[in-house]
């Protein structure tokens, strides 16, 4: 048969089309670069994320990361909602708030070996159940406006239940990270424990002249700090945040330590896409992005080979307390009930 070079040509461009097509999986189109969706914190949170962690996994994997802002309470309920058919594949959730998610089966546990920044963590921040790693914690500290109080400031938790601190604490609300915190600690130095939570509860009752307010969210404590006389239980990265605009803010690091507050990456239990999940907890951990959120977001990181210089240690934590995230889960529903009840704040 005789051909002529254009229809040559022609079909030899055909045979080619059609083993590109063939290759990519679809007629005439390139490949998809793989999705990983990813709940976190939005706002100033999601935006560190990006440039600390997805941005450098992207064009490090070829991936596309979907990023779907939410609470931690809205991560556990959409979790949950979702747990035949899940549409996320990794949680940045707080971990005293993940209790529910977990009993009910919606995280998958964490294999280290292919986790390889894991061997490098703190035992902290290990889970001992084997889900996923803390990638790093904010801390509850004392804070206070320096012009306002007129009275010696706070160095220790115990204090605040000085007299002189007469309605000026903000401490959190029972339904928030903080306020759970604050109670526990209430409990631990009045000798109570996770099975025995009266002396909290009464501490925390006799601290009530002392109390101008307890907070709902975090929005209504840093016009407060920065304003009046008062006296907050929040996070060291918080406070920060007033500090490094020139408000009058003091932080004071309790004589009895911090109070931890773990962030942890979680895989989602029926992930279609268990490798890429296990890579972008893996980039969580790498020793940048953990130096990155010491020195931006001002909270503690665990990854034993980062070295966090002297100055951006002084904003962070000299010591923190944990408390056992389990047995928070496991009580945090009576505790809060109980909280209406009896504090009402």
């Amino acid at each position: 048969m005789t051909i002529t070079r254009r229809r040559f040509l022609e079909r030899g461009g055909g045979v080619a089309a059609a083993a590109v097509a063939a290759a990519c999986g679809a007629p005439g189109r390139l490949p998809s670069p793989p999705t990983l969706r990813v709940m976190l914190n939005g706002g100033i949170y999601e935006e560190l994320a990006r440039r600390l962690v997805i941005e450098p996994f992207e064009r490090e994997t070829g991936a596309h990361v979907v990023v779907v802002p939410a609470s931690a309470a809205q991560i556990v309920t959409r979790l949950i909602a979702e747990q035949s058919a899940p549409s996320v594949d990794v949680a940045i959730i707080d971990q005293l708030v993940m209790g529910p998610a977990v009993d009910a089966g919606v995280f998958d546990t964490v294999d280290a070996a292919r986790v390889p920044n894991m061997r490098d963590l703190a035992p902290a921040a290990v889970d001992r159940r084997g889900y996923g790693p803390i990638v790093h914690s904010h801390n509850l500290v004392i804070g206070y406006n320096t012009k306002r109080l007129s009275v010696e400031p706070p160095s220790s938790w115990a204090d605040l239940w000085d007299p002189r601190f007469k309605q000026t604490l903000v401490p959190g609300a029972i339904e928030l990270t903080p306020g759970i915190l604050f109670l526990l600690q209430a409990n631990a130095l009045n000798g109570g424990s996770y099975e025995n939570a009266d002396p909290g509860f009464a501490a925390v009752a006799r601290l009530a002249p002392n109390v101008r307010k307890y907070f709902h969210s975090i929005g209504e404590v840093r016009p407060l700090v920065s304003r009046e006389n008062v006296v907050v239980a929040i996070s060291s990265n918080m406070l920060q945040v007033e500090i490094a605009q020139g408000s009058p803010v003091g932080m004071v690091f309790p004589a009895e330590g911090c109070l931890a507050s773990p962030a942890v990456a979680q895989i989602v239990r029926g992930t279609k896409v268990r490798a890429l999940a296990e890579q972008f907890v893996d980039s969580y951990l790498r020793p940048e992005a953990q130096l990155g959120w010491a020195q931006d977001y001002n909270v503690s990181v665990f990854n034993t080979k980062v070295v966090v210089p002297d100055h951006v240690k002084a904003r962070i934590a000299d010591r923190v307390v944990f408390f056992d995230a389990n047995e928070v889960a496991r009580r945090r529903g009576a505790w809060v009930d109980r909280w209406m009840r009896e504090i009402k704040g």
